[in-house]
């Protein structure tokens, strides 16, 4: 029988050679980024000037003109005081071109109880900046206004969630109000609607989240994700598709790929108790042979510089142009010939005619 000691804590732990989970993920995630599909979707979603002034006008019942609507969403390296960034900002003007509203909205397929203080730290920084753009002073005599904000989380996860979420009963330990202390509110939408902006988005992240495990390649899961959005009326991401179908699925085929690097360096790695360098110079060719095609565009000459520095130091610009083009173009007919992706998507991403790319891939046989 084992004897289980009455204080494990002062037991001596034992000694290990498995590297630090947390550092590792960090590392790992420098050099294989996972891409967030439902962030691509939203954000190439929402970039429709079209799109936003509907979804004002399904959260707030009132009619606007694109017009009156002015993006302020935080992007990294958009702003030299932070590195901050969140899904979707803008401003609503009124009638009197005067800056009345201040929309924030975030999409979450997780659920994170600290939704409130985000909405709040994100505030502040456009606040920051809204001010220091149109020239308030907030230490002199002259009073001015700031746009009413509003916020909404748009969650596409599972499970029953609350309709709102209040800062101060999140954030505070009482999760009382009293009086003038800092309180706001945060709608949640978390239930499909075909008849509003925010539902459609909720049900096609449902429906994306099941496709994408079940369909066998990029073109099965766009045609049966547009067959759904028909049946439950999305009608605005069945245009959504129709107008971005290639670009589905490069998202889903970078998604994919980018995971499964990143799955590749962890088990790798665990098996591995080599320096992280070492490590790195080892996996030089893996990188350019499973990356993404936009990495491998933007990595390829800084692999090659740092793998074999004399010659590249000899190759002209427009030797390492063409040799990255050609590994581009390798990469997109690997993707066809092995039916992940449609001769109209990888066409399209070549900048080329469909029948020049399948001249491509006859060539490459």
């Amino acid at each position: 029988m084992v004897e289980i000691a009455e204080n494990p804590q002062t037991q001596d732990a034992p000694e290990t050679s498995v590297p630090d989970i947390t550092e590792l993920n960090n590392k790992g995630y420098k050099l294989y980024p996972k891409i967030k599909l439902y962030d691509v979707i939203f954000k190439r979603f929402f970039e429709s000037d079209e799109n936003l002034k509907k979804l004002y006008e399904s959260v707030s019942n009132r009619k606007i003109r694109v017009e009156d609507i002015e993006r302020v969403t935080l992007e990294e390296g958009k702003s030299f005081e932070t590195q901050m960034t969140n899904d979707l900002g803008f401003l609503v003007k009124n009638a009197d071109g005067q800056d009345e509203f201040l929309f924030l909205v975030e999409a979450q397929s997780t659920w994170n109880d600290n939704m409130p203080y985000r909405f709040w730290d994100y505030l502040v920084e456009i606040f920051r900046k809204y001010t220091r753009d149109h020239h308030l002073d907030k230490h002199g005599d002259v009073h001015f206004f700031l746009p009413r904000p509003c916020f909404y989380l748009i969650y596409t996860g599972s499970g029953n969630k609350p309709d709102k979420l209040g800062f101060a009963e999140k954030m505070f330990r009482s999760g009382k109000r009293d009086g003038f202390d800092l309180d706001f509110g945060i709608h949640v939408i978390s239930s499909p609607d075909s008849k509003t902006v925010p539902g459609q988005y909720v049900g096609f992240s449902k429906i994306v989240s099941r496709l994408r495990k079940d369909c066998k390649t990029y073109v099965e899961f766009v045609t049966k994700l547009r067959e759904e959005c028909c049946k439950k009326e999305y009608d605005l991401f069945v245009k959504f598709i129709d107008d971005n179908r290639a670009e589905m699925e490069m998202d889903m085929a970078q998604t994919l790929r980018s995971e499964q690097d990143f799955d590749d360096y962890m088990a790798q790695t665990f098996r591995s108790e080599q320096d992280f360098d070492d490590y790195m110079a080892q996996r030089d060719e893996i990188v350019v042979a499973k990356a993404t095609p936009e990495i491998v565009a933007k990595a390829t000459p800084e692999i090659v510089a740092k793998a074999t520095p004399e010659i590249v130091a000899k190759a002209t610009p427009e030797i390492v142009a063409k040799a990255t083009s050609e590994i581009k173009k390798q990469t997109f007919i690997e993707l066809y010939t092995e039916g992940l992706l449609s001769a109209e998507a990888a066409a399209k991403k070549l900048n080329m005619t469909v029948p020049v790319f399948l001249d491509l891939v006859k060539a490459s046989v």
